[in-house]
Formats: C-alpha cells, structure tokens, sequence
C-alpha cells in the first residue's frame, strides 16, 4: 500500500473515531438523567416510608384499636410512580452503561487499527525519505564528478596503453576542441597512452576547430576506406574510455552527426594527417554521457 493509500485509510479512521467519540458523548449525556430518575423516585418512596412511620407512631400513641383507614390515594400513586422511577433510571443506566461499553470497544478497535496504519505510513515516509536522501547523495555525486576535471590516471593511462598497444603503427589525428585546461591536460593524457611511449600510435596533434563548436564529450572517427582495420581500433579505444568513465562517440567517416567539427578538421587550410585512419576530437565535458554506437 502506498502512502496515498495509507492516508486515505487513516483519513477514514480518524472520522470514524471522531463520529464514534461523538455517539458515546451523546449516550453518556443520559447517564445523569437516569441517575436523577433513579435518586426521584427513591425520594418518594423515602417520603412514603417517613410517612407510613407516622402514621404507626400516632396509632401506637393512642393505644386503641381501632379500624383501618381508607388508604391513600395519594401515598398509592406516589410509591408506584417512585417504583416505576426507579426500574426506568436503573434500565437506563444499564442501557447507556451497555452502550459506552460497545462503542468504547470499537473505538479500542479502530485506534488500534489508526496506529497500525500510522506506523505503516511513518515507515514508508521514512523509506522515501531514505531514497530522497540517496538520490541528493548521488546527485551530489554526479554534481562533483561534473566539476572534477576530466583526467587519467598513470594506472588508466597504462592500461590504455596496454589494451590498445595491438594496433600500434595506426595513424590517428588528435585535435582538442575549445583549448581550455582542462581539454588540454586531457589532450595530454590521451597522447601519452596512445603515442609512441604508449601504445604506439603515429599521433598528429592537430589544430582545434573554430570557436562556437557545440560538439561535447570525446569524438572517435574511423576511415572505412582503407585496408587497415581503422574500425576495430576505433571502436577498442571508444569504449576503453567510456569504461574508464569518459564519454565517447563512435562514428564513420561517412557519417555527418557533428558536422561543424569534422567540417573545421577537414578544411584543407588545417595542417594534419589527411591520411589517417582514426580522429580523434576533445571537445569539452558533457552535461550527460553519450552512448556509443
């Protein structure tokens, strides 16, 4: 059940309590006009026992006998009516006492059953909030991995070196997009890895391409149209980074996805390797990871 489930139920708990607590409010306010029926016609009958207590006083005072007096109307009616006082206040009592009992028990009931349901929504509040917290947390996370500079390591430069090191004699041009520090430590990096001291690739460090290129994250071009398989180590080296946490694009060379880039790369003024079988373009850190195709 979730928790607009759970308030819901307890919404309708919290009103049944609440017309529950009214009834017994409303039954208990018989309860003192019972009483006072009860304590009335015990009164009367009080009053006619006073009364017949005279009466015998009176004839034993005069020490005659003598015949019975008419009875009194009166007296007759009041020790009835004081009798049917009592038996009414009494059962009324008895029957608001049965009352408050019943709804005392379902209010047990229901309160049981509101806690219950409170406690329930009291940990899935909990649980979201946990989540919540862990998802700030993560969001942090990504929020410093976002500011931290794109770097490899010596231990990933190394391995980068080594992984890739099976197509050494490739030829690969490495141009930086908007030569900021962070693109340039990064340039750096990649061409300790991939150059001659690593994995043996013939680098050419091109020019970058004008300013105003939108083009994020880390673009790998491949040449289908050459006998050297530009492809596989393309690919290798797209995914090497991706794993080690950079984002890379892979592409044909007959593909048109970034053309203000590969436009500005090819344009015949720039020096570079035209014959190169990999391109390989540092743009700048990317808001969102890109997949590889």
């Amino acid at each position: 059940m979730d928790a607009s489930a759970l308030e819901s139920a307890i919404s309708a708990l919290t009103s049944t309590v609440s017309a529950l607590e009214k009834s017994s409010e409303g039954i208990e306010a018989w309860l003192p006009v019972c009483t006072g029926i009860v304590v009335i016609g015990v009164a009367g009958e009080i009053w006619i026992l006073c009364v017949e207590h005279r009466e015998a006083l009176a004839a034993w005072r005069r020490a005659a006998i003598s015949s019975p007096d008419k009875p009194s109307g009166r007296r007759f009616i009041v020790g009835l009516v004081s009798a049917i006082m009592v038996v009414v206040g009494v059962a009324g009592e008895f029957g608001v006492g049965i009352g408050i009992a019943r709804i005392n028990s379902s209010l047990r009931d229901k309160n049981a059953e509101l806690r219950g349901k409170t406690e329930q929504l009291v940990g899935l509040l909990r649980k979201e909030a946990s989540k919540a917290n862990e998802r700030a947390a993560n969001t942090e996370k990504e929020l410093a991995l976002l500011k931290e500079p794109r770097r490899l390591s010596v231990k990933q430069r190394r391995e980068l070196s080594s992984v890739l090191s099976r197509y050494a004699g490739i030829r690969a041009n490495l141009s930086s997009l908007e030569g900021d520090d962070e693109i340039t430590d990064l340039t750096s990096d990649l061409q300790d890895a991939l150059g001659s001291k690593g994995a043996g690739w013939l680098l050419t460090k091109t020019p970058r391409p004008p300013d105003g290129v939108s083009t994020s994250g880390i673009l790998v071009e491949y040449s289908l149209f050459n006998t050297v398989p530009s492809k596989p180590a393309a690919t290798l080296l797209a995914r090497t980074l991706q794993h080690m946490g950079l984002e890379a694009v892979l592409m044909e060379s007959t593909t048109n996805r970034f053309p203000e880039v590969f436009a500005a790369l090819h344009d015949l003024s720039i020096k570079h390797d035209r014959d190169a079988h990999v391109l390989i373009v540092i743009c700048r850190k990317p808001i969102k990871k890109q997949t590889i195709r």
